[in-house]
């Protein structure tokens, strides 16, 4: 369905962190809003297995991980065909310029840093959103 089709306010989200307690915080703050459902994931190779039955609306992934990073997690998201056009948000401690710029052009709708406001997420979350609905 995708989120320019939803007709129900809640959005179906997948976090992606091998940090369990950040795991938590962000489910936690996000569904506070009654605005998201959480599903979280220990790494980007759980969250690929997961998401093609989930199918979320947004994927919010930690850049770097064990295992697979979030950058390649992204990537082997976008070959699979229903997620190829899920966006997806970076929430990372590696705030720099470069970086930011980097995960953009791999395709990223926005990057949050850590660490991050829990009480402000949903609404960092919301406007990223926001843009990439109206730039559409």
């Amino acid at each position: 369905m995708g989120i320019f089709n939803r007709t129900i306010s809640m959005l179906k989200l997948i976090y992606v962190d091998d940090e369990p307690d950040i795991l938590e915080l962000v489910k936690m703050s996000l569904e506070l809003t009654g605005f998201f459902k959480v599903s979280n994931c220990l790494s980007g190779e759980d969250a690929i297995s997961r998401a093609k039955d989930f199918i979320p609306d947004l994927f919010l992934l930690d850049v770097v991980m064990r295992g697979m990073s979030g950058p390649e997690t992204m990537q082997k998201l976008r070959e699979i065909a229903c997620l190829r056009d899920v966006p997806v948000i970076f929430l990372t401690a590696r705030a720099s310029d470069v970086c930011r710029a980097e995960l953009l052009e791999l395709g990223a709708k926005d990057v949050i840093t850590k660490p991050f406001d829990a009480m402000a997420l949903g609404t960092q979350i919301s406007k990223a959103l926001q843009k990439f609905v109206e730039s559409r």
